[in-house]
Parts: C-alpha cells; structure tokens; sequence
C-alpha cells in the first residue's frame, strides 16, 4: 500500500519534472524516437481496433498509432506533456476525421471497463516510474485489454557494452528523471511477472541499449 507521502512525492516530482521538460520535449526525444514505426508494427493494428497509449506523452506514437485506422485513446498525468498532444492533435484535425483522443488521467486508476482496449503500449515511460507503481499500471493495462488482446512495452534495457554503459551514464541520465537510475539496475521480467505478465516476443533497439517486449495477456 503507498502512503500518502509516497504518492505525493511522486505525483509532485512527475509534474514539475515534465513542466520542465515539456517545451522541448520532442527535441531531445529524437534519441529514441526511430522505435515508433517498430512498435506499430509489433501491435499490428486492424482499422477500427481500440487501442490505449499509457502515459502518451506529447502524443507522437498516438498519432502514429491512429494513422493505421484503429481508434486510439491516449492516457498521461502530466498536463503539460498532453498540451503539446492536444496541439498536434489541432493541426491533424484542421485536414481530416481523427479518431483519437486525449485524457488526463493517472494510469494506475484506468477510467475503462475490463477488456475495453484490443491493444495496449507503454513506451519509454516506466523507467519515469518507482517499482511498485510499475506494477500497478502493467496490472491496468492488462485489466483493460481484452483476454488475448496485444500489450506492447518498450523501454531502456540495461547495456552490455562499455559504450552503451557509458552512454547511459553520462548522457541519458542526464535528462531522465530521479527513478531511471534504478530502472537500470532492475530486471524488466521480475516486474512484469509481479504483474502477471510474460514476455512473448522482444526487439532490441538504439544500438542494444533499449527493447519493445510483446506481452503475452
């Protein structure tokens, strides 16, 4: 059980964290940004499928996401992250029908019936994150996608190169906030397998130092 202590110190760490960062977000994210087109193609989306974006962000992959003709919710607690979204989201809609929408929301609490969702993904966002709340937005994600539906996780991964260990340290540290330093040091599966999912299919990408996992549901 998280105390009320916790849960605001993480709460308040989230938001002035992406108020910070939010402005020039999509300018550094190009590091990790080639993964997108993977990820669409690892969900492997049908037009009309629904689909949930856990913690969107400035909503990048969402639009991607809605571009294969599925209908796409896209979830995150930072106000500021999904301003950028709603601004993307502005641009599209003044040239044609879009079928996605925007929700400020905290992902451990989905506002969604089981087995809403065909699909759902998570990228880049749990390292944002501490352990336990992982495990309660993987359980989310899980309740909300129907029994066989697809769940897809992409996120740092710990290198096993000198270089890659360098790079991590030293530059994507920098811009990450105070819970990736521990992300690094744990093992993805042993969360996962605390929230009852297992790994199915795995992708590695940026030079080894990252992976999209297909989850098993």
């Amino acid at each position: 059980m998280l105390t009320f202590a916790r849960v605001k110190t993480y709460e308040h760490h989230n938001e002035r964290f992406f108020r910070f960062w939010a402005p020039v977000y999509d300018g550094i994210e190009w590091f990790v940004g080639g993964f997108r087109t993977k990820v669409v193609s690892m969900l492997d989306l049908k037009p009309g499928d629904k689909v949930l974006d856990v913690a969107c962000g400035t909503g990048t992959l969402a639009l991607q996401l809605e571009a294969t003709g599925a209908e796409v919710t896209g979830v995150d607690m930072s106000p500021h992250m999904l301003r950028q979204a709603e601004k993307k989201l502005k641009r599209l809609k003044a040239k044609r029908n879009v079928n996605l929408e925007f929700i400020q929301h905290d992902a451990r609490y989905l506002p969604f019936a089981d087995g809403t969702f065909d699909a759902a993904m998570i990228s880049f966002a749990l390292h944002d994150m501490p352990h336990d709340i992982q495990v309660g937005v993987l359980g989310e994600m899980s309740r909300v996608v129907r029994p066989s539906g697809r769940i897809v996780v992409a996120d740092y991964r710990r290198p096993t190169s000198m270089f890659g260990r360098w790079l991590a340290h030293l530059f994507i540290s920098t811009y990450e906030t105070r819970y990736y330093r521990r992300f690094m040091k744990t093992r993805l599966e042993d969360t996962l397998d605390e929230a009852g999912l297992k790994i199915k299919d795995e992708k590695r990408i940026i030079i080894g130092m990252g992976r999209i996992l297909e989850i098993a549901n």
